[in-house]
């Protein structure tokens, strides 16, 4: 499910507006994959 789950966030990078959102939701999305 997390690796579904990242995957779905991952889309969403390319997207983002700004370099800072992309960081804040890589960094994010690291802690996420590092904890399951």
């Amino acid at each position: 499910a997390v690796t579904a789950m990242v995957q779905q966030a991952m889309q969403y990078i390319d997207e983002t507006p700004d370099l800072e959102t992309r960081i804040e939701l890589i960094k994010t999305l690291n802690n996420v994959s590092a904890g399951k």
